[in-house]
C-alpha cells in the first residue's frame, strides 16, 4: 500500500488563516469595549437650577433638574459658517440693509433646522449654549480646573454640526431646466 500523498503546506496555511481570523476577532472586540468605555466616560449628569439654565438657552431637549450627558455648541461660530452669513462678509453687505436682515433671518433659519437635524441624527437628548453650560460645569468641583479647550473637546458639538450638514440644501435647490420651465408655466423652450 502506497502512502497518501499529502503536502506539508497545507496544515501551516490553515492554521496561519485560523490565527488570522482570532486577531481580527480579537481586535474587534477589543475596539468595541474601547469605544464602550469612551461612552461610559463621557457620561456626565448636572444638576441645575431654572436660574442656572433658562429655556431660551437650551436648543433642544428640555429643562430638568438632572441633565445626563448634555452637549453645547457656539451659535455664533455656528451661523459665521452659513453661505448666508458668508454672503454677508464677502459683499460687505450693511447693518441696515433689508438684504443684511433677509440674509441674516435665512442664515439663522438654516442653523436651527441643522442643529435640529444634527441631534436627532445624533440621538443628542440635550443641547444647550456653550456658555450656558461652561458656567455651570465650572461650579461643579470636578470641573473647576479643567480648561476651556478640554470642555469643548468634551461636551461642544458645533463642528459636528456644521461638518454635518451646513451645505446648500439639494432640496430647495432647482434642478437644471426646471427653475426656467416653471416661470414659463411648465412649457419648454
Amino acid at each position: 500500500m502506497k502512502p497518501e500523498f499529502r503536502p506539508l503546506i497545507r496544515l501551516p496555511i490553515r492554521f496561519i488563516i485560523a490565527v488570522i481570523i482570532l486577531l481580527l476577532c480579537l481586535f474587534c472586540f477589543a475596539q468595541t469595549v474601547s469605544s464602550e468605555q469612551k461612552k461610559e466616560k463621557n457620561d456626565v449628569t448636572i444638576t441645575v437650577t431654572k436660574e442656572e439654565m433658562p429655556d431660551d438657552k437650551i436648543f433642544y431637549g428640555t429643562y430638568a433638574e438632572k441633565i445626563t450627558n448634555p452637549r453645547c455648541f457656539d451659535k455664533a461660530a455656528l451661523l459665521s459658517m452659513t453661505p448666508e452669513w458668508k454672503e454677508i462678509k464677502s459683499k460687505k453687505i450693511d447693518k441696515g440693509t433689508g438684504k443684511y436682515w433677509i440674509l441674516l433671518s435665512a442664515a439663522n433659519d438654516r442653523a436651527d433646522k441643522q442643529v435640529n437635524t444634527y441631534t436627532q441624527d445624533a440621538e443628542l437628548e440635550f443641547l444647550c449654549d456653550r456658555e450656558t453650560l461652561f458656567n455651570v460645569l465650572k461650579k461643579m468641583e470636578q470641573f473647576k480646573s479643567v480648561s476651556e479647550k478640554a470642555l469643548i473637546a468634551e461636551f461642544d458639538v458645533t463642528d459636528s454640526i456644521a461638518k454635518f450638514n451646513l451645505k446648500p440644501d439639494k432640496a430647495d435647490a432647482p434642478k437644471k431646466g426646471f427653475a426656467i420651465e416653471e416661470q414659463l408655466g411648465g412649457k419648454k423652450i
